[in-house]
């Protein structure tokens, strides 16, 4: 009898993290750009009090606050007090989330509380997941297949905003493969040849970028050039915070319409280029030959 008493007198006193449900109301996707709510339950079916009660949500890499898209908006964090033995607890957040399309994100949702007369701080986890149903963006890439080594060409790259608010310090990042060289580009790009500040987009708006250069090969070849684009860092203006798109084009390089190899008794001395490809010149070999 004394250890049954024992036994109830103990479970009644404890609170277990198992008796404390955390239920999430959400969609399954969302729209990368457009503002997500979320409904959070907190219920306490333990036989005591939950005191001290905080909520705290940790947000994906690129979420924004609904109220200024430029800010971001990584962690949340409520006092909820004391929820009551048997009582629900609800709140309704909101957040706009940006990403890649069909980029899988989390939120991880924990609830911190005390027992009474105790400092110690327990806790609970829980997760929410949701995918990005399309791009806050759209983009255009404009390239020829084939071009010949040295010949002058041009890239166009367009963006156009598909989100509902202001998208602020939009960047676009451009990598190009061995051989490119960049003559110009329309506008001008802010860093190191390769970087474009695009400003602020409203919905709607679109922002255009032209790239002519040049690109050089001794032989028949395929290049790659990849583009990102995506918000400005807060750390570094010359870096992207969050991608929301990366994008690839291939260019064949031909090799050039001329040039111009010279044998010394059928041996390959040097090519000379550009002159018309195909002409062999024979030189007999003599010493005094420079």
């Amino acid at each position: 009898a004394s250890i049954g008493f024992y036994g109830f007198w103990r479970g009644g006193n404890t609170i277990s993290p198992q008796n404390i449900s955390v239920s999430i109301l959400g969609p399954v996707s969302a729209a990368a750009g457009e503002e997500l709510s979320l409904e959070v339950t907190i219920g306490n079916h333990n036989e005591l009090d939950l005191n001290s009660v905080d909520l705290l949500a940790e947000y994906p890499e690129g979420t924004r606050k609904p109220t200024d898209v430029s800010e971001s908006l990584l962690r949340y964090r409520e006092a909820l007090g004391t929820v009551a033995a048997g009582a629900n607890v609800s709140r309704r957040l909101s957040l706009i989330p940006f990403g890649i399309e069909g980029e899988k994100k989390k939120i991880v949702f924990t609830i911190e509380y005390r027992q009474k007369d105790s400092n110690a701080i327990f806790s609970r986890v829980a997760e929410y997941e949701f995918l990005l149903s399309s791009a806050p963006i759209t983009v255009s890439l404009v390239a020829p297949k084939e071009v010949s080594s040295g010949q002058t060409f041009d890239i166009v790259f367009e963006v156009r905003s598909n989100a509902s608010a202001v998208i602020k310090k939009l960047l676009l990042k451009a990598e190009y493969p061995t051989g490119y060289q960049l003559t110009e580009g329309t506008p001008a790009p802010a860093f190191a040849k390769n970087i474009w500040q695009l400003g602020d987009v409203r919905p709607g708006e679109k922002r255009t970028v032209r790239l002519r250069g040049t690109l050089e090969a001794t032989e028949e070849t395929e290049r790659t050039f990849r583009f990102s684009i995506g918000t400005q860092s807060a750390k570094d203006e010359k870096l992207l915070g969050t991608v929301f798109l990366s994008e690839t084009v291939s260019v064949v390089t031909k090799r050039p319409f001329v040039s111009l190899e010279l044998l010394i008794n059928s041996e390959t001395v040097n090519s000379f280029g550009p002159m018309w490809y195909g002409r062999i010149i024979s030189i007999p070999r003599s010493p005094t030959l420079r």
